[in-house]
């Protein structure tokens, strides 16, 4: 092959190689949607200082974009406790469903995916934002995440309190109390989560 073509090939393969390498690189951060068939996220209730529950929401959803931020949404509708007149109460007078519709949690988990990528698993603080009922607090979460062969499973290491009165709940959680004739009803609250993202 004389200098004439190598030359030309050269040219005809660069622009190629170059679009390759900037799709892979594209595909390597593209965002990932939350599978919310796959994913759970829990709760746990105590009254009379000695009965404990755990209680669920079915309908999660939420991504995580190209530049590593996440944001999963929790249908507060959804709230799934197995008894359908606590549900609509919790709904009705807890929540505020009419109001309030969802809750959400967002964070920067750049780092993590980082570490992720890197070892296929780490374990990591993840500090964010939750928002519910009108009231944003900072919240962290002690989280493993696992690479996947499609995506990525995040779940808690142990659960993280939520206090009803850092969101006006407190209200809400006397309410029930006096509806299902109970003596008390402990306003923190441990949360649980699994959720996969592909």
């Amino acid at each position: 092959m004389n200098n004439n073509i190598k030359s030309f090939v050269a040219k005809a393969i660069k622009p190629t190689l170059v679009s390759v390498c900037l799709l892979a690189a594209g595909a390597a951060h593209a965002g990932k949607s939350l599978i919310g068939d796959e994913s759970s996220l829990s709760f746990i209730t105590s009254k009379n200082s000695a009965v404990t529950e755990v209680h669920s929401f079915k309908t999660l959803t939420g991504k995580i974009d190209d530049k590593g931020m996440v944001k999963v949404s929790i249908d507060l509708a959804s709230v799934d406790t197995a008894i359908p007149i606590r549900d609509e109460r919790m709904q009705k007078f807890l929540f505020e469903t009419t109001k309030f519709t969802q809750a959400t949690f967002t964070a920067d988990v750049a780092g993590v995916l980082k570490d992720v990528k890197k070892s296929g698993s780490a374990k990591a603080s993840v500090s964010g934002e939750l928002s519910l009922h009108g009231k944003s607090v900072p919240v962290s979460f002690d989280v493993l995440a696992v690479k996947t062969d499609d995506g990525i499973l995040v779940s808690t290491l142990r659960p993280t309190l939520v206090k009803a009165s850092d969101f006006d709940l407190v209200a809400g959680v006397e309410k029930l109390r006096e509806l299902a004739n109970l003596k008390s009803i402990n306003p923190v609250v441990p949360t649980n989560f699994v959720l996969v993202f592909k």
